[in-house]
């Protein structure tokens, strides 16, 4: 007998439920939070996770970009391989249309979308949702199904809450890249400081900066600056220093003529302005973009340099070929401007101080000289003058004294020249120069100031003056303040001789109490000091020698009352 046994049928697979395939996407959702990897990576396992449960055929996940003006597509499950960083412009497509309206969108057809942006998935149900941080919406998730299934509204809750977790991963890769760009940016701070803080002129700013900051990134750059008239108009602009990957560092001076064109106003205003393709933005001036096609650099970015609102300069970025500009990519450019453009102003700044104090040492040194002409060799050939005025019709013994007199004072206008001459031309000093050519200077040194004052007595007799002069209390003094004593004395002389009209000057050279005086008194015509124009270069000069030492100089006068002249060097 045949004993037929059954075989026992097998079960279909008992499908999980709708509880179940909710808390198993769930516990992939927290494995997916907690992987630890970039941002993209963990938006592309969340739209595949969504897919898995909401049964879809293929996703993707955008995020807002406002620099180009729609949604550039981050992540991608089953899509095409284009896909990914395509823009969609806002208002396009589901994914554009979401962002438009704010809320989800289904449509059952995808095809009768007017502005659809995909015309292969012309059949396919679609289903997008914002992704919304803290009421912002900041990007889209979209989802779609092949016919003839439909998505429900069930599905566009499900899908919002895939869309929340997205939300936190990038809100969470947005904080680590601000902080990561900030700790960069701080980093490329301190570099360009530390390397630019030890430069002394503009080329060496210049070469800091780029080799701190351009030879880091992957694009020439160079720094222009302006040069200004004296109403602050822009003349000049100048390209102090270029990199290139190719050419390397160039500091090489290249100058054009500033053209002001219509992208001054933004560059005026700190904005940075960028220009992905010089052929097709209007606002590019015809001269520029001759220079770029030159060049051939299609694309390029220009950083204000602003210095208290004013633009001294721009950092300049150019591609070699059309290029959207980044923000992350233009992040160190703009973050060392303001201390590339400090450290150029203050650089400026210090040169031009230099300058000035340049031009006012050659101003006091030239005011110097004319006090030494004045002073020295002028009242020597006024001295020439009378003693030649002098010597018609006289006899040959008094002409024969006066010429030799004319001969000792013309020797001493001679070494008073040489001796200004020399302190302009030290190399030219002469070792022995004869003592009947000494300088006044050279006669102090040498005989002290007493003796040196006397020199200074011997036109006196051609002038028809008596000299009456006292030096009996006073205490010999450094070089300095004794020169000041010889040229004040000096001046006031020659002062009696060709306007006091005076017959008798008496000169007292003393000490009081550490303090040399020298007064000269005249009894001649007398002036008014406070009349304009009685205030000459002589008694301009004879004030600052007083004032260079510290001392005090008094001018009494009053027409008819003859004048006094008072010198107290401490």
């Amino acid at each position: 007998m045949v004993v037929l046994q059954s075989r026992p049928i097998p079960k279909e697979p008992t499908r999980p439920s709708e509880a179940e395939r909710e808390l198993a996407a769930m516990r992939e959702m927290l494995t997916i939070l907690g992987g630890g990897l970039d941002m993209r990576e963990t938006l592309e396992r969340i739209a595949r996770c969504a897919c898995d449960f909401l049964e879809a055929d293929n996703g993707a996940i955008g995020l807002i970009d406002d620099a180009v003006g729609g949604v550039r597509i981050e992540a991608a499950y089953k899509m095409p391989s284009d896909e990914v960083g395509s823009i969609t412009p806002f208002g396009a497509g589901v994914l554009g249309k979401v962002i438009a309206q704010g809320e989800p969108v289904l449509v059952q057809r995808y095809g009768d979308l007017a502005d659809r942006t995909r015309s292969d998935l012309d059949a396919n149900s679609v289903l997008g949702v914002p992704i919304r941080w803290e009421q912002e919406t900041i990007g889209v998730f979209g989802i779609g199904k092949e016919p003839p299934r439909l998505f429900t509204d069930e599905d566009t809750q499900r899908l919002v809450l895939f869309a929340n977790y997205a939300a936190i991963v990038v809100r969470h890769a947005q904080l680590s890249h601000q902080k990561e760009s900030a700790l960069k940016e701080l980093s490329t701070l301190y570099r360009t400081s530390r390397s630019m803080g030890g430069a002394m002129d503009i080329d060496e700013v210049m070469a800091a900066y780029l080799d701190q900051v351009a030879t880091r990134g992957r694009f020439a750059c160079s720094v222009d600056l302006y040069e200004f008239d004296e109403f602050g108009k822009k003349v000049w602009r100048v390209q102090r220093g270029r990199w290139t990957a190719k050419e390397g560092l160039s500091l090489n001076p290249v100058r054009w003529r500033h053209e002001p064109d219509a992208l001054d106003t933004e560059l005026d205003m700190g904005r940075v302005v960028t220009i992905d393709n010089v052929f097709e933005d209007p606002r590019v001036p015809e001269s520029l973009r001759d220079m770029q096609i030159e060049s051939g650099n299609p694309s390029m970015a220009m950083v204000p340099l602003m210095v208290r609102g004013r633009r001294i300069g721009l950092v300049v970025l150019t591609h070699y070929r059309v290029h959207i500009w980044e923000e992350a990519e233009l992040e160190p450019y703009k973050a060392t401007a303001v201390l590339l453009a400090s450290a150029v102003e203050s650089r400026r700044e210090h040169w031009t101080s230099v300058a000035q104090g340049r031009r006012l040492l050659l101003m006091e040194e030239r005011q110097r000289i004319a006090r030494e002409l004045h002073d020295s060799v002028s009242q020597t050939l006024f001295a020439v003058l009378l003693l030649a005025q002098s010597a018609a019709a006289k006899s040959p013994e008094e002409l024969q004294e006066k010429l030799d007199r004319l001969v000792r004072i013309s020797q001493r206008a001679l070494g008073d020249m040489r001796e200004i001459v020399r302190e302009l031309r030290p190399e030219c000093e002469e070792a022995n120069e004869p003592a009947d050519m000494a300088s006044s200077l050279v006669d102090l040194r040498r005989v002290g100031l007493v003796s040196a004052l006397r020199q200074t007595f011997l036109a006196a007799p051609e002038a028809g003056v008596v000299v009456e002069f006292c030096a009996d209390d006073y205490l010999p003094r450094d070089e300095e303040h004794e020169l000041a004593l010889l040229r004040i004395g000096q001046e006031a002389l020659s002062n009696c001789f060709r306007h006091a009209r005076s017959t008798h000057v008496e000169v007292t050279l003393s000490t009081d109490d550490g303090v040399s005086v020298l007064q000269i008194d005249d009894r001649g015509i007398g002036f008014d000091p406070s009349a304009p124009g009685s205030t000459g270069f002589g008694l301009t000069s004879m004030r600052d020698r007083v004032a260079a030492v510290g001392g005090e100089l008094t001018i009494q006068s009053r027409p008819g009352g003859g004048t006094t002249v008072l010198a107290r060097l401490p």
